[in-house]
């Protein structure tokens, strides 16, 4: 037999004789380690885990399944959650399960056995993960530089006190985590209060958490840095040295509607935005979906497990704090932000028409031209460009009639200005007529102040685009101008 009559020998890991080393299971076609021969589920309701002793539970259940070695593995679960799914197979099990609090799944074979190999990620995930983490990052370091050049031509006094902050102060809520005891990371879970994401440490109360993504301020800014994600290939010195040059010029030339500090917000506000989108797409390659088989479980799987690390993170007492997970919905103005910072969100539903897609596929192709300062005109974009500004489809205009439809074709049109979509539309008449594509180039201007700035060399069938290496002017720029002097001394936190 495989187990030891006397279980004192378990403690000594070279007590085995060599025929007891292993069990065969399944006629022989199975071999596993002795030790970690069967694994056990106990599931508990965590909403209890204060009245429940799981040492007792691990030793009452183990005297269930003796004489087998067993590995215990307890797993979270709720009434509510059992109410779409249950792991046991007779309703006396569940009642027992709502009755103590806890309940032993139907013994499965352990990790121990040899199982076919999980491959590490398909070439979908990894491309679209990639995507969402290197827009996350980039953005993070042009906005470092930004707060930097802000505070470099701006003295103090005349900013409001959130933004005198040191820049990796004012990033830890925006990128979510906040280094703690050298390489351990305390996270900082996303909120909403009003318009703003805010990041939320104090739970003192009940709060609604929105799922995102994390990083600690260094982490972000390193890696934004690398050559492959940068912006404009700019080294962090030389964007910052960009930026004050471009705010200078704003501030010089009293730029109607120009304030720095909503401009600061603005990109504190779309860098939260990335990182919830990148969770949303994380969560569509979740390894729990490999174990539960609907979209509602898989959810609920990684909402409760998101409860707990937050609770036992910020020490939270479930039964006088309640969190409660909701998901972020992006809206198609947003959807465009985030193609054209290089991310990418899943599709709500199957309602999105062909019409509103392609502006966000255009706006993603604007980003690679702003972010890399190169992009081939070929002719499905030059197709995009012409069925929005030269020659628009009836459904198309059909959706002027609606805000929701307004509002991501406006975002689309601030993206490189009026006269760069000018010559653009001209040279996307000549790739679709004569089916040559055009190459386009994005040159920094040194200017903050959208001024005419793009040509077209037909010859050479060439396109350049002037501008600035931030996003000006910014949308909603009065209401982020309220908003940035009413926030914290403490910054974007929840109050």
């Amino acid at each position: 037999m495989a187990f030891r009559s006397d279980t004192t020998l378990n403690d000594d890991p070279n007590g085995l004789r060599f025929w007891e080393q292993h069990d065969l299971i399944d006629d022989q076609l199975v071999v596993t380690p002795a030790r970690s021969s069967l694994e056990c589920i106990i599931y508990f309701d965590p909403q209890r885990r204060e009245f429940l002793d799981f040492d007792r539970i691990e030793e009452k259940v183990s005297a269930e399944l003796a004489p087998r070695h067993r590995v215990f593995r307890f797993e979270p679960l709720t009434g509510e959650n059992m109410a779409s799914w249950s792991p046991f197979l007779t309703p006396e099990a569940e009642r027992a399960f709502l009755r103590h609090g806890y309940g032993r799944a139907p013994v499965g074979l352990s990790s121990g056995i040899p199982r076919p190999p999980r491959p590490v990620g398909s070439p979908e995930k990894n491309r679209t993960l990639n995507l969402n983490y290197d827009a996350f990052y980039g953005l993070a370091a042009k906005l470092n530089a930004t707060l930097r050049a802000i505070q470099d031509i701006r003295p103090a006094g005349a900013l409001p006190a959130w933004l005198r902050r040191d820049p990796a102060e004012i990033l830890q809520p925006v990128c979510g985590c906040l280094p703690r005891n050298g390489e351990d990371k305390l996270g900082i879970p996303l909120t909403r209060q009003g318009d703003l994401w805010l990041g939320c440490n104090d739970f003192k109360r009940s709060q609604v958490i929105f799922p995102a993504v994390a990083a600690t301020p260094a982490t972000a800014v390193t890696k934004g840095r690398e050559v492959r994600v940068r912006w404009y290939g700019l080294s962090q010195e030389k964007m910052r040295a960009q930026i004050r040059r471009e705010l200078t010029d704003c501030l010089d030339n009293d730029v109607d509607g120009f304030d720095l500090p909503a401009l600061a917000l603005f990109m504190c506000q779309n860098v939260m935005m990335l990182r919830l989108a990148a969770e949303a797409v994380r969560r569509r390659f979740a390894a729990s979906r490999d174990q539960y088989d609907d979209d509602r479980r898989v959810r609920d799987h990684e909402d409760l497990n998101l409860s707990l690390k937050i609770e036992g993170a910020h020490d939270i007492d479930p039964a006088l704090v309640r969190l409660q997970i909701e998901h972020w919905e992006p809206t198609l103005a947003e959807r465009t932000l985030i193609g054209f910072y290089g991310g990418t969100a899943p599709v709500p539903s199957h309602n999105s028409t062909t019409e509103v897609l392609r502006i966000e596929r255009l706006a993603r192709w604007v980003g690679e031209l702003r972010r890399g300062c190169h992009a081939d005109l070929d002719p499905a974009t030059a197709a995009d460009i012409l069925g929005i500004f030269e020659r628009p489809s009836p459904e198309f205009l059909d959706l002027f009639d609606h805000r929701v439809a307004w509002s991501p074709f406006a975002v689309l049109d601030s993206l490189i200005g009026g006269a760069g979509w000018t010559v653009l539309r001209e040279a996307a008449l000549r790739v679709v007529e004569r089916s040559v594509p055009f190459s386009v180039s994005y040159a920094l201007s040194g200017q903050g102040q959208r001024l005419p700035g793009a040509n077209v060399d037909l010859p050479n069938r060439h396109v350049t685009v002037f501008g600035p290496a931030l996003l000006l002017p910014i949308e909603n720029g009065s209401e982020l101008r309220d908003q940035a002097r009413v926030i914290s001394p403490r910054g974007l936190y929840v109050d």
